[in-house]
């Protein structure tokens, strides 16, 4: 599993930094959703909320963004 944590300063600074790096990685990332986990999949997909998403669904993710996405940090999480 690859590991990469953001802790830029400044509201959502964090967030955004990770988002950039997915996004650069080929990874799509899922909503924003207070206090939950994001799920990422490799391509340009649709990734549903967190709590929308049955197990299974999180069992198949590419990865997932935890952390405080307000204030950081925020971790990638990716299922190598």
């Amino acid at each position: 599993m690859t590991r990469r944590v953001f802790d830029e300063g400044g509201e959502f600074a964090a967030s955004r930094a990770a988002e950039a790096w997915c996004e650069a990685n080929g990874y799509s990332v899922g909503p924003v959703e207070s206090g939950r986990s994001r799920g990422l999949r490799k391509g340009a997909v649709v990734v549903a909320e967190w709590t929308s998403l049955r197990q299974a669904d999180k069992d198949s993710l590419d990865g997932v963004m935890t952390g405080d996405m307000r204030r950081g940090p925020v971790v990638v999480h990716i299922n190598d």
